[in-house]
């Protein structure tokens, strides 16, 4: 990372509050993408997540599409697109459409997803516990076509590129197209831990994201593991991180935040699924030992101290980028808080 102030972007999971509706929520995305680009975010990047009550971007390139119409300079991806029930053609072949309309400025973040013939991804512990469970192994079935079988992740990320590239041959010299000429999409690799997406990001050349905001305790060794991956093959890495903040004008306004973001996790945690975001949280529910290791990661303050501690995360893993997500069950409280960290973050 250089002297200079890290990028700061979005990172919106479409959490879907609790009394309203997936639609509602979509729209409050692409409204969303369009206010930070007037805050002066560098980038808006929208999560992918399947079969839930509480999540509502189950298919990020439409909403993406609508959210280039709205907007001219911000980057705008995904974060992260799911591998583990698509083929590289078809993330080419959305992603290269989606560029049509917004040349040089999409992106495209690739997640591993569990699916047939592999393991669950992440570090062993209680996410494994929950990928590797009857409930997920349901899901897949249902994310997957019969019999199908997950293309190799490094593998469908390199076909990914050459089709993009326009490049994409048989052994026999045959080339295909996603789309005429291809189209220029920056690729990102995100991972929680030192495993395959670091390691394939260092191996290419991709920069590399880390799942901070899901896995705080993972984050470092993932970004030392890809640094180190990358110096090996010759490559500059490149950094981003996530973190999850809650932001407003007091403290105690600030906690209130916290406590209905840590609540959301407990649900979780408790094998309750990933439920609609709830207006309030109990206090003190931070001090529960399931959700221990998010609620110290979880940076709940005002909008000078949240930049600083921000700041200092970026430093502590030498991140170029940030990318922020902010939840709260009042979506003009979420677009506060965004545009508060945005003006502190400017002030340095």
């Amino acid at each position: 990372m250089s002297a200079v102030r890290p990028l700061l972007g979005v990172l919106d999971l479409a959490v879907i509050p609790e009394g309203h509706t997936a639609p509602e929520t979509l729209r409050g995305s692409v409204a969303l993408a369009e206010q930070a680009e007037g805050w002066g975010y560098h980038r808006y990047w929208l999560a992918e997540h399947h079969l839930t009550a509480g999540i509502a971007s189950v298919n990020p390139v439409p909403v993406l599409a609508a959210a280039v119409q709205r907007t001219s300079r911000i980057r705008i991806g995904s974060a992260a697109t799911l591998t583990g029930h698509r083929t590289a053609v078809s993330i080419a072949e959305d992603f290269a459409t989606l560029a049509a309309f917004a040349p040089g400025r999409v992106d495209l973040g690739f997640g591993r997803s569990a699916a047939r013939g592999r393991e669950a991804p992440g570090p062993r512990g209680r996410a494994h516990a929950v990928l590797a469970s009857p409930r997920f192994a349901r899901r897949i079935e249902l994310l997957q076509q019969r019999d199908a079988l997950a293309e190799d992740h490094g593998a469908l990320i390199r076909d990914v590129r050459a089709f993009l590239a326009d490049e994409f041959a048989d052994d026999d010299a045959t080339r295909w197209s996603a789309l005429p000429g291809g189209a220029q999409v920056e690729l990102w690799s995100m991972g929680s831990s030192a495993g395959e997406s670091a390691r394939i990001a260092g191996e290419i050349g991709l920069p590399f994201a880390a799942n901070h905001h899901m896995s705080p305790e993972t984050a470092g060794s993932a970004v030392e593991h890809y640094r180190a991956v990358s110096a090996e093959h010759g490559h500059v890495p490149r950094v981003a991180v996530s973190v999850e903040a809650c932001v407003a004008e007091d403290d105690r306004e600030a906690q209130r935040l916290a406590d209905a973001h840590l609540e959301w996790v407990r649900r979780q945690r408790a094998g309750e699924g990933i439920t609609p975001f709830p207006s309030s949280g109990p206090v003190g529910v931070g001090e529960d030992p399931s959700v221990a290791d998010r609620a110290t990661a979880l940076i709940a303050a005002t909008p000078a101290e949240a930049a600083a501690r921000i700041r200092a995360l970026a430093t502590r893993l030498d991140a170029d980028e940030v990318v922020v997500s902010i939840l709260a069950h009042d979506l003009d409280r979420r677009a506060a808080s965004y545009a508060a960290l945005a003006e502190a973050w400017a002030r340095g």
